[in-house]
């Protein structure tokens, strides 16, 4: 009986560490809508942040409560990008060894108003995990 009793609690114990972590909103009214202030969704490397990421965005809602639909993603410059003096890449894969591409993804979502809304990611730099000006998080659903 203890064992089902202790099996039935941790889950919930874990539920509730992950709700306490919940984003915060945004002060700024660019975060997350302009190149030059992305949302930054590093969290481990780069496959992982970018599952994460869309995650992240898949549980953003407009406030009132309308889904976002994804229509596509993209790749742009980043424009806070600066090269590094001396770039040393890969031989192999050409890629910096520094594993930063200079690089932002651009999210393109669809409300059910047929709004468009753009949210760039920067999933190579780590940042306070914000909720962008004018819509909230569910998450947990």
């Amino acid at each position: 009986m203890k064992w089902i009793l202790l099996l039935l609690w941790l889950p919930t114990t874990a539920l509730a560490q992950k709700k306490s972590s919940l984003p915060v909103a945004a002060t700024d009214s660019t975060y997350g809508y302009t190149a030059l202030n992305p949302l930054r969704l590093k969290q481990g490397d780069m496959y992982k942040s970018m599952a994460l990421a869309e995650v992240f965005l898949h549980n953003l809602r407009t406030p009132d409560d309308q889904q976002l639909y994804f229509i596509g993603r993209f790749s742009i410059k980043d424009p806070a990008y600066t090269p590094p003096a001396i770039p040393l890449t890969d031989r192999y894969t050409g890629l910096p060894i520094s594993g930063k591409l200079g690089l932002l993804d651009v999210y393109i979502f669809r409300t059910a108003t047929n709004d468009t809304l753009r949210l760039f990611v920067d999933v190579d730099h780590k940042g306070p995990k914000l909720i962008p000006k004018g819509l909230k998080y569910v998450g947990f659903e």
